[in-house]
């Protein structure tokens, strides 16, 4: 796994590149900008808590009001999809993505299961672990998923986490029994 981890290394630093010039722009441009603050969003009652946590990319105090502003990167990395096997056990389909809007399609899992809540809890909490870019190395949020016709599909924003985040992410699904993953950016087709 360690050649697929070097790879998405790679478009996570190409990501984080352009997001910390962003931060870098707003640092100048507004007196009280922040990046990685933890909100937590409304309208989610019927999904645990952790769900409805999410880290905006950058705020800033721009006047009378907060300004909430999520980084999008201006071009990609565009790569052909590519099938992997984790340990003989779950198949990956891997297609171009964008670090900060990952669609995972996978077969159908128990969603109420605890491990994807504790895999979202460790990494969406700053854990006062810094990243080598200064950010909080922390995931920004997850959806819910949602089972539709014996799949389920959810979408990440890793934000400033590490590639560790996204290959446990891929570890807890294959221990839920997930046998067939696709990864993805919808946006990317869209």
């Amino acid at each position: 796994m360690t050649d697929i981890q070097h790879f998405i290394g790679r478009i996570r630093d190409h990501y984080l590149v352009g997001f910390c010039k962003e931060i870098a722009t707003y640092n100048r441009t507004f007196h009280q900008a922040s990046s990685e603050t933890l909100v937590e969003l409304d309208g989610l009652e019927y999904t645990p808590p952790i769900f409805g946590l999410h880290r905006v990319d950058i705020s800033s105090n721009s006047s009378s009001y907060i300004d909430f502003t999520e980084f999008k990167p201006q071009d990609n990395i565009y790569f052909r999809p590519t099938k992997l096997s984790l340990n003989n056990q779950m198949k990956i389909s891997l297609e171009p993505f964008v670090w900060n809007e990952v669609d995972f399609e996978c077969s159908a899992f128990d969603v109420s299961a605890p491990l994807l809540q504790k895999w979202a809890f460790h990494w969406l909490h700053d854990h006062k672990r810094r990243n080598d870019y200064g950010l909080t190395g922390c995931v920004h949020g997850l959806t819910f998923p949602q089972q539709e016709s014996g799949h389920c599909h959810f979408k990440v924003d890793f934000g400033s986490a590490e590639v560790q985040s996204f290959v446990e992410l891929l570890q807890v699904l294959r221990h839920l029994g997930v046998r067939r993953t696709r990864v993805y950016s919808r946006s990317l087709y869209q």
